[in-house]
């Protein structure tokens, strides 16, 4: 499950759970959406400040994670996307793995 707000007018293009995001010197996976307008990283939340996750964890409450945005990007902030470095107007960029995703953009 994901936890975001969908505006009006925007339409889901592509959803992946299997994408690849580097941090540091290594790949996570991580979930990706793709919509007509932005581009939405989603992880699950760290229990670090995250007083659903501790309740959960401590006293075993079995309820959904959803996973939540990490980053949110809007599509006409990506300038370049070259191999799999995304590159975006501030010149701040990350490699994310995901071929579906270069397609659909």
């Amino acid at each position: 499950m994901y936890k975001f707000d969908k505006f009006p007018q925007e339409e889901i293009k592509y959803i992946s759970d299997n994408a690849l995001l580097k941090k540091e010197d290594n790949y996570v996976t991580i979930s990706v959406v793709l919509t007509n307008k932005r581009l939405i990283l989603l992880d699950y939340p760290s229990g670090v400040n995250n007083y659903e996750e501790t309740l959960r964890v401590g006293r075993g409450a079995d309820y959904l994670r959803k996973k939540e945005p990490i980053l949110i990007i809007n599509i006409e902030d990506i300038v370049d996307i070259t191999d799999n470095k995304y590159t975006l107007k501030d010149s701040n960029y990350f490699y994310l793995k995901d071929d579906e995703l270069k397609k659909n953009l």
